[in-house]
């Protein structure tokens, strides 16, 4: 039950920080918009690059597992800067541009 509620937070968390956005952009609608299919479209987006976040923070946390040969869970401890340790290390490990 508290990852289940740990990630319900983490998902009004990820769709608040574009709230604001989403309230800017209602504003060019026309009357007769379809709000519930819009809503359904942020939602499924919201949901897909968390998704997406959370294989690249995952990916890069195990290839710096690899790298210092200690377990996943020594690297991560947790909290809210796992995002400002995991992509600065994944953009550093990218080939540079051609």
């Amino acid at each position: 039950l508290d990852v289940g509620a740990a990630a319900a937070g983490q998902m009004f968390f990820s769709l608040s920080v574009c709230f604001g956005g989403i309230i800017m952009y209602g504003s060019y609608n026309k009357f007769n918009n379809n709000v519930y299919g819009d809503a359904l479209f942020i939602a499924s987006m919201d949901m897909i690059t968390s998704i997406i976040a959370g294989f690249v923070i995952f990916t890069t946390f195990g290839g710096m597992a690899k790298k210092i040969g200690v377990s996943v869970q020594d690297v991560a401890k947790g909290g809210y800067g796992l995002a400002f340790v995991a992509y600065p290390e994944a953009l550093s490990n990218l080939p540079p541009p051609q």
